[in-house]
């Protein structure tokens, strides 16, 4: 009978530092906050979709990775609020890390985007209170005015 206790009591331990350990390697959702804004003064065409993401831009000559992104369909008004939830276990403060942002009419042709840099969360960078400047593509159905 000690024996089956003993081995009972053995089994609920390393349960429960199982259980611990997961709980320790799952990490709460942390956020950016911010606007994105245009100098225009012209209202958005109905139907756009304002895209933010955060990306990974350490590697000056691979491709950014996407960490997070949000789409706003059918903002009301410009400057268009924006809050992207990450993972903040997957940032390395060793690395860089910026945010980008696209407008796009509802047939999905880019009317505005991000053209300057961004940089967020490392390296002294805000985590709230990001403006983002996006410019007008030229050529787009919002440029000519139609």
């Amino acid at each position: 009978m000690n024996m089956f206790r003993i081995l009972l009591c053995a089994m609920l331990l390393a349960g429960g530092c199982t259980l611990h350990t997961q709980a320790a390697n799952e990490h709460s959702l942390a956020s950016l906050s911010g606007q994105v804004f245009y100098r225009e003064r012209m209202a958005l065409p109905p139907g756009t979709t304002v895209t933010v993401r955060l990306v990974d831009v350490s590697r000056a000559d691979a491709k950014a990775t996407l960490l997070a992104e949000q789409r706003i369909k059918n903002p009301a008004t410009v400057p268009v609020p924006f809050q992207l939830e990450y993972d903040p276990g997957v940032i390395d403060a060793r690395m860089s890390y910026a945010v980008q942002a696209q407008i796009r009419d509802v047939a999905g042709q880019l009317l505005w985007t991000t053209t300057e840099h961004t940089g967020v969360l490392t390296r002294e960078n805000p985590v709230s209170d990001i403006q983002l400047l996006v410019q007008r593509v030229s050529g787009s159905a919002a440029v000519r005015g139609n």
